[in-house]
């Protein structure tokens, strides 16, 4: 989620008109154009509205840099099925992962947390994941939508739903491209499109 609709949603949550918001820092139309992303205040007048709704807006920034880079670290161990450092990430991972973090962010965690679930043998806590996953479906890049059919097919797989499993498998493979292979292999590791967890 981006500061303009971090701030929009905690501004409704907390009951506050945006005239109570902008009072004093900017004014009403200026908060309009930064909560519609139309328009990034400086850091100075994002601290100052983040404030007024109760965020510590350096420890969101901090968190995201954070989120971002053990997402990236998950992603090789999930893949190379290690699942003792996959969980150990995962754990230092979810307690960041929140209704206020970046929706792309949420969507490849959520990813990911499929597969781990899937190498833990924990397939109960996939659905929760699919649920969330499947509304925001159309928000996917093609990387992640490749992802999530391939966990979604090992998961469905597991669960004795071979045809499910098929369907997913084949619409990853739609969405895998040369560009994903290069990716992949310029990261020390290339997965196959239907790699099932043993």
């Amino acid at each position: 989620m981006r500061n303009g609709k971090i701030l929009r949603q905690r501004r409704k949550e907390l009951g506050m008109s945006q005239e109570e918001l902008a009072d004093s820092v900017v004014s009403p139309s200026y908060l309009s154009r930064i909560e519609n992303d139309k328009t990034e205040a400086d850091e100075e007048t994002l601290k100052l509205l983040f404030q007024k709704v109760g965020v510590d807006y350096r420890k969101q920034t901090s968190n995201t840099k954070t989120i971002k880079r053990l997402l990236q670290e998950w992603e090789k161990p999930l893949l190379q099925n290690e699942r003792k450092k996959s969980h150990q990430i995962y754990i230092n991972l979810s307690p960041l992962v929140t209704d206020m973090v970046e929706i792309q962010l949420q969507l490849e965690y959520h990813i990911k947390s499929i597969r781990l679930f899937i190498l833990k043998k924990e397939l109960s806590k996939v659905k929760d994941c699919i649920v969330f996953l499947d509304d925001f479906y159309e928000r996917l890049t093609s990387r992640n939508r490749f992802f999530y059919h391939k966990h979604v097919g090992n998961y469905e797989f597991y669960a004795g739903n071979f045809e499910k499993a098929e369907s997913h498998f084949a619409k990853a493979a739609l969405d895998f491209t040369e560009v994903h292979l290069g990716k992949t292999r310029a990261r020390g590791f290339a997965p196959s499109i239907c790699q099932c967890i043993i």
